[in-house]
């Protein structure tokens, strides 16, 4: 839903509530594909925004490339939905994560562990942590966290044009349908966002 909306002749900026929070978007007027739908927009109305989520002197915004009134209400209640999924898969993701690091406290040392077979005198003591090899405290996948990491490095964030799929394949040595599944993820957590094109990628800075 639209809020503030505030046209001028360079831009249209306004506030867009999802139902989870508020985030400023701006609308930059270069063009005029959509210029019918930017008139006809006024507080209150239900758009659907495509943008890049980026940092601008430590505020999050919405840079827009696409704006358009939504004519049909199942959108709405289809984002809503999107909303209560994504917050109980998080907070699973969470929960299990936390459950993880509970489990390794709590155990004893490996050399105590529960013998199992398998070593090469027949016996190995049992994981106890398995799941944090996959998960970090703040609910990331190992793999993601590595691609997350690579793109947070300060030289790599001073990069104006981010970085290409191919580097981060080529630097963790990992496929690229691996990465590509890593940035998906982050991306829709709000972590990293497109740069110039699909293929280039940075870290949202002041996390």
């Amino acid at each position: 839903m639209v809020f503030n909306k505030n046209s001028r002749s360079s831009d249209l900026r306004f506030h867009l509530d999802d139902g989870t929070g508020r985030i400023e978007c701006i609308r930059w007027v270069t063009e005029r594909l959509d210029t019918g739908d930017l008139d006809a927009l006024e507080d209150g109305t239900y758009v659907r925004v495509n943008g890049h989520l980026q940092t601008f002197q430590s505020k999050r915004q919405l840079n827009a490339f696409s704006v358009r009134l939504v004519t049909n209400f199942d959108e709405v209640t289809c984002h809503y939905l999107e909303c209560i999924h994504f917050h109980l898969q998080n907070s699973k993701v969470q929960s299990k994560a936390n459950e993880g690091s509970v489990l390794a406290s709590q155990a004893p040392d490996s050399s105590f562990g529960t013998p199992v077979r398998g070593a090469s005198n027949g016996h190995h003591p049992a994981s106890t942590n398995d799941f944090s090899m996959q998960y970090n405290a703040d609910g990331l996948k190992s793999f993601d966290k590595l691609v997350l990491n690579y793109l947070q490095q300060p030289s790599n964030i001073d990069r104006e044009m981010g970085i290409h799929v191919d580097e981060l394949s080529q630097q963790l040595k990992s496929p690229l349908e691996k990465i590509k599944d890593a940035i998906e993820f982050l991306e829709r957590e709000g972590l990293v966002y497109s740069s110039i094109d699909d293929y280039h990628y940075k870290a949202v800075e002041g996390l």
